[in-house]
């Protein structure tokens, strides 16, 4: 009995020690590297597992070559192709895109951020109108000084008008400025009468024979110095005063419109049309300017207003008033102008006008002594 015990004791035990070994084997195994290595080598070996339990040797063996063929599957696990695909991540040709990214010409635009183009048509038409001016200018002596120089010079009649306007402090503190003799004979104006070929200096500026020494030549010159000039064709009216038959210039048609500029307060029924005649209208306005210096011995100056019009100085002004106290002057010239007729042909002249303004200041002690003169002189009645 005991022995038959002890024969059941060692095959249980066997049993146990097959289960133990396979699980421990089976655990083992179970790593995927052990799995790999172990499947390798008894695949090159050709060996098989021998623990001396013959159902133990059968269940490993079954098992590991099991595990062999599904380890030895290297191209399904591995698929280098499909992990790797160089072509479709690098894609170069996409990443660096070297035509999109630099795009030179959107962003220099040189033509844009310039505008070279804006800046010459507003230079052009400053350059236009400053031209415009020296051409008006240059009209406006050539015509006076080729009637001052021809063989036949045209008679003529000046006359000049001023009138003296006082402030308030020079009505209750000087009152009797404008009744000295040096003033009111200024203040009186006069008339001269040219005859036909006579040598006069009242048609030109001075003895230089110029009717303007302003240099219409020099752009700065004439920019600083003229505010508008204009130069246009109309038709020039000549009535005849129907109470004392006198003939006058009346007023001006413009050629392309028919429209008509009447010259003073003209009632039709008081006139008769004479005649018209085509004509140049010249007209320049000049800036405001304080002191100018006048034409020297060496016929040159530096003012735009003396070289164009006769002035009056601070000092003379001083003299003027002859007044104690009284030791600065100024003299300030203002909207002065000149308007001028002349034929479109033979550049004879129908009539000129100059306007001239000045407002003219002087400090008596604490008080300032000032006035505006206003001075029109007309040039008409021009004989040839």
């Amino acid at each position: 009995m005991k022995k038959t015990d002890n024969k059941s004791n060692a095959r249980l035990k066997s049993v146990v020690a097959m289960i133990l070994a396979a699980t421990v084997v089976i655990g083992l195994l179970s790593s995927s590297a052990i799995k790999l290595a172990t499947a390798t080598y008894l695949m090159q070996s050709s060996k098989k597992v021998n623990t001396g339990i013959p159902q133990l040797d059968n269940f490993l063996n079954e098992q590991i070559d099991d595990m062999a063929q599904s380890t030895t599957k290297a191209p399904a696990t591995t698929k280098a192709p499909e992990t790797t695909k160089a072509p479709a991540t690098t894609k170069a040709p996409e990443t660096t895109k070297a035509p999109e990214t630099t795009k030179a010409p959107e962003t220099t635009k040189g033509p844009e951020t310039t505008k070279a183009p804006e800046k010459t048509e507003a230079t052009t038409t400053e350059e236009m109108l400053i031209s415009g001016y020296q051409s008006v200018l240059k009209s406006y002596n050539d015509v006076l000084v080729s009637n001052k120089n021809a063989k036949h010079r045209p008679g003529f009649t000046k006359v000049t008008k001023r009138s003296f306007e006082k402030g308030f402090w020079t009505s209750l503190f000087a009152s009797d400025i404008a009744s000295t003799e040096m003033v009111s004979d200024y203040l009186a104006g006069k008339t001269v009468t040219v005859k036909k070929g006579e040598a006069t200096d009242e048609l030109c500026l001075n003895d230089l024979q110029k009717a303007c020494i302003l240099d219409h030549t020099d752009y700065d010159t004439v920019k600083a110095a003229v505010k508008s000039a204009d130069k246009q064709t109309v038709l020039m009216g000549y009535v005849k005063n129907l109470t004392d038959g006198s003939v006058v210039h009346g007023y001006n048609k413009d050629k392309a419109t028919g429209s008509i500029e009447y010259l003073f307060d003209y009632n039709a029924s008081d006139y008769e049309v004479v005649k018209e005649v085509p004509a140049v209208k010249l007209t320049v306005a000049f800036n405001d300017e304080t002191n100018p210096a006048p034409i020297g011995k060496d016929g040159k100056t530096d003012s735009f207003i003396a070289s164009v019009f006769p002035v009056v100085t601070g000092n003379q002004v001083l003299t003027a008033i002859d007044r104690t106290g009284v030791t600065v002057a100024d003299v300030t010239y203002t909207d002065c102008s000149v308007e001028m007729y002349y034929d479109i042909e033979t550049a004879k002249i129908y009539s000129l006008t100059q306007y001239v303004n000045y407002d003219v200041s002087a400090k008596d002690g604490v008080l300032k002594l000032d006035g505006s003169v206003s001075e029109v002189n007309k040039y008409g009645n021009f004989i040839y």
